[in-house]
């Protein structure tokens, strides 16, 4: 008998900056961006487009924010995404992608740097909030913005 392997599904949501408000994404235009700017690097990966109407060019830290589903979920079934806020007995913890372990992983909430992480173990993450909605979690100083971008 053959394995049966699990589908990965790729789920983007985007926190529009102006409006302050989380959305799931609808779909992505890579296309349009190469041809509308011939091709030229200026930094634009594709279109980001929500209920329908083109809202940002990505990346654009002054319009939106991208998050990536992790394809997977928490302990009590709630899907996990890039930037989500995990709460443990150890404190307030940030689900993130790990460029070095090619994985998603999660930093204790102390760390101002990607530095201190730990395997990501979805099963026992309890997701909280994520850091726009709730960056109060992270703490009083913390700004969203600059932490992905920085």
């Amino acid at each position: 008998m053959l394995p049966i392997y699990r589908a990965n599904y790729i789920k983007f949501r985007a926190f529009d900056i102006a409006k302050k408000q989380m959305k799931i994404v609808s779909q992505l235009d890579f296309l349009k961006v190469a041809v509308k700017e011939n091709y030229k690097d200026n930094g634009k990966i594709c279109d980001v487009w929500i209920d329908g109407q083109n809202i940002s060019s990505f990346p654009n830290k002054t319009e939106c924010v991208l998050m990536q589903w992790t394809n997977t979920h928490d302990m009590n079934g709630k899907e996990i995404y890039e930037f989500d806020i995990h709460k443990s007995e150890f404190g307030y913890h940030i689900i993130f992608f790990n460029l070095k372990y090619a994985d998603y992983s999660i930093m204790h909430s102390d760390y101002t740097t990607k530095k201190g992480v730990w395997m990501f173990e979805p099963d026992k993450i309890n997701i909280v909030g994520n850091i726009f909605e709730n960056p109060d979690l992270i703490g009083k100083n913390f700004n969203p913005i600059e932490f992905i971008f920085s």
